[in-house]
């Protein structure tokens, strides 16, 4: 399907942003990527991953004890995804091709493939955003309903209740099976979208056992085996759900736009990037917590329209994009906070599980 839709010719927009953003880091004198705040962001979270894992396997008696450490130590791999792992995968993180593979591939190392993702979220997600059958992390319709597109369910009447328990599975259905699946289909030449090599191949099997070698053989050493499972739940739960409400608060909110493209001509009524600005929504621009801890994925518009440049740029980037959408008449959506991102999500759940709604 992919290959049939198209863009509308430019109409300056696009053009206008880049000769902008460009001017103004040559104005202050920077780079687009990563810098020294970057590294030494990375290094806390890092250095917070191993502080967690290690108090928590070597040194938690107790479920008092366990617990915290355990929403910290998924808090902190979220932290990963969000900040590292993100910018390395769309080449932001830093001007050296080896660092961002290396900062890329600790998605690999706890437990995910980077190849696939990188695939499925580099070229379909950030080329054909929202648009129902092509944009493999809008979800495909069955236990949610997230587009007008998607067919109508009698279960996703309830799904503004059961979505958000079902969020806390993401993780889990991504690393054991979801990776598997598409390894499969793409070995049966069943997706055309995605190519993986025999060395992509050996290097997922082999992080794969990383993983499991240090979540849950490791553990055994020092803890019972239902003690070892009911925390590799709960961070699963934890971490499932904070990787999906993230990603929904942006895409998945009654503000932005779902395109269909035009029928028999795959064409969309929009230049690419006024398509990023409209089916994207940036939250909580004003809370440092928030831009600090979401790797600049609440700034979902600035990220969309400028991949590869790193977020530490996107709060400054941002009062340029918001000026030129203005100009252009551009819509350009941000909530004030998380509550509000939060709400946005809930009501478009509810409004697209009712027929009278949807």
């Amino acid at each position: 399907m992919s290959d049939k839709i198209v863009f509308q010719k430019s109409v300056g927009f696009h053009e206008a942003l880049k000769s902008r953003v460009q001017a103004y880091f040559v104005e202050k004198n920077l780079h687009s990527r990563g810098n020294w705040q970057m590294y030494l962001k990375t290094s806390l979270i890092f250095l917070w991953v191993l502080a967690s894992y290690t108090a928590l396997v070597f040194f938690a008696d107790s479920w008092w004890s366990a617990l915290p450490l355990t929403l910290s130590l998924a808090i902190a791999i979220s932290a990963v995804g969000f900040n590292v792992q993100h910018d390395g995968a769309h080449q932001a993180f830093s001007e050296s091709k080896s660092i961002n593979w290396l900062m890329a591939f600790t998605l690999d190392l706890i437990g995910a493939s980077n190849v696939l993702w990188r695939q499925k979220h580099n070229i379909l997600h950030h080329t054909y955003t929202n648009i129902n059958g092509v944009d493999e992390d809008v979800f495909d319709g069955s236990l949610f309903r997230l587009t007008p597109d998607q067919p109508l369910r009698k279960l996703h009447r309830f799904q503004h209740f059961y979505t958000y328990a079902l969020y806390a599975f993401l993780s889990l259905k991504w690393m054991f099976f979801d990776d598997y699946k598409k390894l499969i289909d793409v070995k049966r030449g069943k997706d055309e979208h995605f190519a993986i090599s025999a060395r992509d191949i050996a290097l997922l099997i082999a992080t794969k056992s990383f993983h499991l070698s240090y979540s849950i053989i490791l553990p055994l050493f020092f803890h019972p085996l239902w003690i070892v499972l009911v925390v590799n739940l709960v961070f699963h739960f934890v971490l499932g759900f904070t990787l999906s409400v993230t990603f929904q608060m942006a895409h998945a909110v009654g503000d932005v736009h779902f395109p269909r493209p035009v029928t028999n001509s795959g064409v969309i009524e929009n230049e690419w990037a006024i398509h990023q600005v409209e089916t994207t929504a940036n939250f909580a621009m004003g809370n440092p917590i928030v831009r600090w801890y979401a790797g600049g994925l609440n700034f979902q518009i600035e990220h969309h329209l400028f991949p590869r440049i790193s977020h530490i740029h996107y709060k400054s980037l941002s009062p340029i994009v918001q000026k030129t959408c203005a100009e252009f008449g551009v819509h350009y959506h941000a909530y004030p906070n998380l509550l509000s991102a939060f709400l946005a999500h809930y009501r478009w759940l509810r409004q697209m599980g009712r027929p009278q709604l949807a």
